[in-house]
């Protein structure tokens, strides 16, 4: 009955028991031609439709993904939100969390809305164009990902992909205004395939329009602004033969962020507790000639010592290793 049910194409159930599983372990993005047609229910892949797939099959066998393949294309950054922000001073590593939207134009994706009574289609396989975006610069330990969620299209061919990003760089802190020092970090990614894709960036970014920065959680930092900037090297380059071609530099992109401490905590922290000694030690000279006297000073002598270590280690850590030489 399962499978009977499942060549109905205006059914929008799974055909597998199994179907909920796979597709939280992604596979609807890496088995995507499959778990699209056999487990529509858990891979949303209902929307329109017996009349969306055959759009998408109708596409696909028209679609020759090698075509123009020479061509550099332009991707748009349409909006910019970052979730999550880490900073780790110990290991001097900056990470950040969110989600990009990009899009580009795509004339063999397009098709006749009146024909199809369709203005928009999902597509979930690999079978059209998509930008392969990795970080450039991150660690060798945990480097970035960029991972695609969402990839659709509207009948003029214009492509909007929806991914979340996951970058981790190394960062050198500045702690001359600290602690209410100012970062300034930046994250670079490209397409993989190098020369590809040039990066423009919507006005509505470069205006602070579709910049969400109102949810982003960071322990210790407050954001203050974002900025994603465009390379002009990537003209520079394919525009001057004379340049020389073994000098790459492959940054088309960049996403920066600058964060302020949130010094209102450290400050309050660091002076109390000498606030409260050297009150101690004052008010000792009101017990003279008194066995209160000395058991005041040894007690502001011990809170001292206790108020340093609490400090020492609310200190910023970039010098407490020795080099070995």
């Amino acid at each position: 009955a399962a499978e009977e049910s499942s060549k109905d194409p205006n059914s929008c159930i799974d055909s597998d028991p199994k179907c909920p599983q796979w597709a939280s372990q992604g596979e609807c993005q890496s088995n995507a031609v499959w778990m699209m047609a056999n487990c529509r229910l858990s891979c949303h892949s209902c929307q329109g439709g017996d009349r969306a797939w055959k759009l998408r099959n109708y596409i696909a066998s028209k679609y020759d993904n090698a075509t123009n393949s020479n061509l550099s294309r332009i991707v748009r950054v349409e909006s910019v939100r970052i979730d999550h922000i880490d900073m780790d001073e110990g290991r001097q590593i900056v990470r950040a969390y969110g989600r990009m939207v990009l899009s580009w134009n795509d004339s063999k994706v397009a098709w006749d809305r009146n024909q199809w009574e369709l203005s928009w289609l999902n597509f979930y396989w690999i079978q059209i164009w998509t930008p392969q975006l990795v970080q450039l610069e991150s660690t060798a330990v945990n480097p970035g990902t960029m991972v695609s969620k969402v990839l659709a299209a509207n009948y003029t061919g214009q492509v909007y992909m929806w991914l979340d990003f996951s970058f981790t760089a190394p960062y050198s802190f500045q702690y001359e205004d600290y602690p209410n020092d100012y970062q300034r970090v930046c994250f670079k990614f490209d397409d993989k395939r190098y020369f590809t894709v040039r990066f423009v960036v919507a006005d509505e970014v470069k205006s602070k329009q579709r910049e969400e920065l109102t949810e982003t959680h960071s322990t210790g930092w407050t954001l203050e602004n974002v900025e994603v900037n465009d390379s002009k090297y990537f003209v520079q380059v394919l525009g001057d033969w004379r340049r020389d071609p073994f000098d790459v530099q492959t940054s088309n992109c960049q996403l920066c962020m600058g964060l302020r401490r949130n010094a209102v905590y450290f400050t309050t922290e660091m002076l109390l507790p000498a606030l409260t000694t050297s009150i101690i030690t004052v008010s000792s000279v009101l017990f003279q000639l008194s066995i209160t006297q000395p058991t005041l000073i040894a007690f502001s002598i011990l809170a001292q010592m206790i108020a340093l270590t609490l400090i020492n280690g609310r200190l910023p850590t970039f010098a407490i290793h020795t080099p070995t030489i």
